[in-house]
């Protein structure tokens, strides 16, 4: 029986292996931000409204979540939610 020796091992360059890690993190957060954001959309244009109104009066009454009732809303929208939740909030 014939043994086989193992053959020299090719290393990739470091610049391709971080090139690489970069694209699997860059693709990660891609679908990661596309799954968030369907989860809004579906939450803020949904058939319950109940739920809609609840989420959005929370992303709406905080000045950091704001702008994602923005992306999903129309103004008139953003308007009777901002309505609801001064109605709720007299003293902000």
């Amino acid at each position: 029986m014939e043994t086989t020796q193992p053959t020299e091992q090719t290393h990739l360059p470091k610049k391709t292996v971080f090139f690489r890690c970069f694209i699997v993190l860059l693709v990660t957060l891609g679908f990661a931000l596309a799954a968030l954001s369907g989860s809004v959309y579906i939450l803020l244009n949904g058939p319950s409204p109940r739920a809609r109104a609840e989420a959005g009066e929370a992303l709406v009454s905080h000045r950091a979540t704001k702008w994602i009732a923005g992306l999903m809303l129309t103004p008139e929208e953003l308007e009777q939610l901002g309505a609801a939740d001064a109605a709720i909030q007299p003293d902000a």
